[in-house]
């Protein structure tokens, strides 16, 4: 299959586009298109068309988790494209808040912790209610292209979240990430994840694909792990030992090919392929590969 990321938080070309968000497009062997995420804004479609992509027709679109970096281009992709179905898990229309960046914005909730939203533009996607398919189990999308919801909880979850909260009204609490879900393509040779951010953890999302009776090697890993490595001030960094760790168990796992950026930092994903024992690709706006 091939890849194409329309938007991710870096580019190499001043042509493209970049912002922190996440878009990529898939072609699966049966040359079905697949826009996997919007990015945070519109932004992503003024890619597709420097990159001479036609996303005007495409039939299916997935939004991994109810994150503005993930759906926030939604409504512009609405005023180009009149058909497309939208998969997205049920609980995505929720409130979602961070505490990052946050030091301008009201209390809520939380001891009153200023918290930012982060979430959906639901007022202005309302209008389109009848686009999207709400997910709640595993789905079958297409030959070879499936969705699973419901992601278990076995191993320890990124720092990051320790920052992200959901709620409603005057109160917020620590989010669950049960909005999130994972896309998985089968081929013959085995099968690939596709993750938005991985909130909730790679490897319990990985455990949630086997659980979900999928079979065979694990030829990749796309998409943000949210991981980071930071020094200073950032309570919310993974410790350098346990990405190691994870870079090691995902080899363990079979994991052969990993291609991640946006909520992975570089520091984080360099310090995983320690563990994994081999180079780590950074994907970034207009990067193109096949798997």
């Amino acid at each position: 299959m091939e890849i194409l990321t329309l938007i991710e938080n870096t580019t190499e070309t001043d042509s493209l586009r970049s912002e922190h968000g996440l878009s990529l497009l898939l072609k699966t062997g049966k040359n079905s298109q697949l826009l996997f995420d919007t990015g945070a804004s519109g932004a992503f479609l003024d890619n597709a068309i420097q990159l001479g992509v036609d996303l005007s027709s495409i039939s299916c679109v997935v939004i991994s988790h109810g994150h503005y970096d993930h759906g926030g281009g939604l409504f512009d992709f609405f005023e180009i494209n009149k058909t497309a179905k939208v998969y997205i898990s049920k609980y995505a229309f929720k409130k979602y808040y961070s505490s990052n960046n946050a030091d301008h914005c009201a209390p809520i909730g939380v001891a009153g912790k200023p918290l930012r939203y982060i979430g959906l533009d639901t007022e202005r996607l309302e209008r389109y209610a009848q686009r999207f398919q709400s997910i709640d189990d595993v789905t079958n999308l297409f030959d070879g292209v499936y969705l699973v919801p419901n992601i278990v909880g076995e191993y320890p979850r990124p720092n990051g979240n320790k920052a992200l909260f959901s709620g409603a009204g005057g109160d917020a609490v620590h989010d669950d990430f049960r909005h999130e879900m994972i896309l998985v393509v089968k081929e013959d040779d085995g099968i690939i994840i596709f993750t938005g951010c991985g909130h909730s953890g790679i490897l319990n999302m990985i455990e949630t694909v086997r659980r979900s009776h999928f079979e065979g090697p694990i030829k990749a890993i796309v998409g943000g792990l949210h991981l980071q490595l930071e020094s200073g001030t950032n309570s919310f960094a993974d410790e350098s030992d346990q990405i190691t760790a994870i870079g090691k168990k995902l080899t363990d796992l079979g994991v052969t090919d990993i291609h991640t950026g946006h909520c992975t930092s570089l520091a984080a994903s360099e310090r995983l392929s320690v563990g994994f024992g081999k180079k780590i690709s950074r994907i970034h706006t207009g990067s193109r590969f096949t798997l």
